[in-house]
Formats: C-alpha cells, sequence, structure tokens
C-alpha cells in the first residue's frame, strides 16, 4: 500500500486526504516531540485542507502512534509545504505555576505535572505502564515540555501523546524503549 496523509480538524474529524505529494519527512524522538515536513503539489483542495492547527497522520495500511500539529505553511504557485511538529509540541504550550516539588516514581510524576497543568482540549491519561524509574526535582514557572522532556532524559523514558481519532481523544503517554544500561538509581535534575 503507498502511503497517504490524513488531515484532521483539532477535534480529530477527518477532513481530507493527500495521497499526491513530492516529499514526506517523518522524524519520530523519543523524549521530544518529533517533526515532519510535507511538500504537495497547490491544488484548492490542498490549501483547504493544509491550515495551521490541522493534525496530520501518516498512514500506510496501519494506524499509527504519531501525528503533527501544522505550525508553518508555505505556498507558492507549484506547491505547498507545510511543517509542524508531533502532537507532544502542545506540551509547550502550557507551564507549570507553581513551585512544585517531585520526588520518586518517574512515571507518576510526569503523568500528576500533566493531570495538573491547564487541560489540552481532548487530552487525557493514557495507560499507566507501572514503570519504575525515580528521580528528584523541582520545577517553577517552567514549560511543562520542557520538563517533561527533561525528566524522561534523566531516567531514560519517553512520552507520546497518541491519538485516537475513532473515540477522538488524545492519550499522554511514558513509555520505556529497550533498556542497555545497567544500574538504575534515583536521578536528580
Amino acid at each position: 500500500m503507498s502511503i497517504e496523509v490524513r488531515i484532521y480538524n483539532p477535534a480529530l474529524e477527518l477532513q481530507g486526504i493527500i495521497d499526491e505529494f513530492s516529499s514526506l519527512v517523518w522524524l519520530r524522538r523519543y523524549q521530544e516531540p518529533g517533526e515532519f515536513e510535507l511538500r504537495t503539489p497547490y491544488a484548492a483542495e490542498s490549501k483547504r485542507l493544509l491550515i495551521p492547527e490541522n493534525i496530520v497522520q501518516r498512514y500506510d495500511g496501519e494506524e499509527t502512534v504519531d501525528a503533527g500539529v501544522i505550525e508553518n505553511i508555505q505556498m507558492n504557485a507549484d506547491e505547498i509545504v507545510i511543517k509542524g511538529r508531533f502532537l507532544e509540541s502542545y506540551l509547550d504550550r502550557r507551564l507549570i505555576k507553581a513551585t512544585t516539588y517531585y520526588t520518586g516514581n518517574a512515571e507518576d510524576s510526569i503523568r500528576s505535572i500533566i493531570s495538573n497543568m491547564v487541560a489540552v482540549p481532548l487530552l487525557e491519561l493514557g495507560t499507566d505502564h507501572g514503570l519504575t524509574e525515580t528521580l528528584v526535582f523541582q520545577a517553577t514557572y517552567k514549560g511543562v515540555l520542557a520538563i517533561v522532556s527533561k525528566a524522561c532524559k534523566a531516567t531514560g523514558l519517553g512520552f507520546r501523546i497518541r491519538p485516537d481519532f475513532s473515540a477522538r481523544k488524545l492519550f499522554f503517554e511514558v513509555y520505556k524503549g529497550a533498556d542497555r544500561t545497567s544500574g538504575a538509581a534515583a536521578k536528580v535534575l
């Protein structure tokens, strides 16, 4: 099957499909938002679909766990180029307002940050994987994305916002890749 790009509005409603493009760059990241770039021929339908804040999903026959938000659009007579970051970038729009101390289980601490921030529309906590990494840190007036990324880098964990388009929900999850290190003592940020 060929790759198609599905476009959703911010309410996760399918708006259309782009199956003709000259380039699609899809860069996943483990501890920060991934990035994408799509180049497609200029057409009225593409212009209608490719607007800021719409959500882009790469589809190649299987549902993927990542999708991105359109942040930048460049148009000329021949081509539309859109760029953006994966859904984890929504966390870049939130701050930790009060001085907050976290100690103990890293997954629980990170999930607590997400549940206590100003809500991102449609975002819920996803599966608690029962990870056992620990950390100690304090955060005051910091960006949620920066602090979650830093906590994950300190513990070797990753995070993602997984879309469920059929349920029209987004799920925040902390997860662990293959552990190839030894020793898992508490980390201090």
